[in-house]
């Protein structure tokens, strides 16, 4: 069954770590991110691709204390069968598939997927995808994309890959959140989760980083990922209702429930007028915050 948007633990930020670097495998669940996704496409240099996925696959053989989803080299590569092959396990949340354009490509992952899981012992149904749209082709395709598969989990956007399909030295912001609203309602239509923002390369620039956060999770998204873990404490406060949000929210839904228990379709809260549509923003809030 397909996850609905806001009924999933928070994963506000998604750490990259290159496969490459043992040191940085061991220590990738110590960064506060909410998820850790071992890289074996970018970051990787085609000489170091076995030697990552066998680093990788022993580091989730061990198991690890949380959520884990690795990123495989693009579909049409010939080495996304070999990462799948060596990375598939209990520990194993999901896959971040680069590079998607179409839905045949998550067809053809997904058809890789079962044949790898029919070749394994136990039971490998929960692994997730997560398309990463990169190229203004994917971007074009997002609503297909998010209904390809039943394994996908809700989509990511890739700006510097989208920024070199378009022959530009990076988006401007109109693009960027042109690109962002096609995944947000391409992931609300489908019932996916929000949709993952993407990467801050300026990793030491915290100011831009958060302004460039706060403004994905105005437009609807749900976090971001990230390439260095000073950039996880930033995106989780960005990306974490505060306090007071909570707390209206709460208000928000107590008050709302005692009107429908007093046959009322409409409430006043603190000088605004709640109705359902109000009343499920507050209570899909405080869902994922439990």
């Amino acid at each position: 069954m397909r996850a609905k948007m806001g009924g999933s633990a928070v994963r506000r930020s998604w750490l990259f770590v290159p496969g490459n670097r043992p040191d940085m495998l061991e220590k990738a669940f110590t960064r506060g991110a909410d998820v850790v996704i071992f890289d074996l496409e970018d970051s990787v240099p085609p000489q170091a691709k076995q030697t990552a996925r066998a680093a990788v696959a022993a580091v989730l053989a061990a198991g690890v204390p949380g959520t884990a989803y690795v990123r495989v080299n693009p579909v049409n590569s010939g080495w996304v069968r070999d990462d799948v092959a060596a990375t598939l396990c209990d520990a194993l949340a999901g896959y971040v598939l680069p590079k998607v354009e179409q839905p045949a490509d998550l067809v053809r992952f997904g058809d890789l997927l079962q044949e790898v899981q029919g070749r394994l012992s136990g039971d490998k149904a929960g692994v997730r995808i997560v398309p990463l749209l990169e190229t203004a082709a994917g971007v074009e395709r997002a609503a297909a994309i998010a209904t390809a598969h039943a394994a996908v989990e809700r989509l990511a956007l890739g700006a510097l890959d989208l920024a070199l399909d378009l022959g530009l030295d990076q988006l401007s912001a109109a693009l960027a959140d042109y690109a962002r609203v096609r995944l947000v309602m391409a992931s609300r239509v489908a019932g996916l989760e929000a949709p993952v923002d993407t990467v801050h390369p300026a990793y030491h620039d915290l100011d831009s980083l958060a302004a460039e956060a706060r403004q994905a999770r105005q437009i609807g998204f749900g976090g971001k990922l990230v390439i260095h873990p000073n950039q996880v404490a930033v995106v989780n406060q960005v990306f974490q209702p505060t306090p007071k949000e909570l707390a209206e929210a709460q208000r928000i839904v107590q008050a709302y429930e005692q009107a429908l228990a007093d046959g009322l379709g409409a409430v006043e809260v603190g000088g605004r007028m709640v109705d359902r549509p109000v009343y499920e923003r507050a209570r899909r809030l405080l869902e994922i915050n439990t």
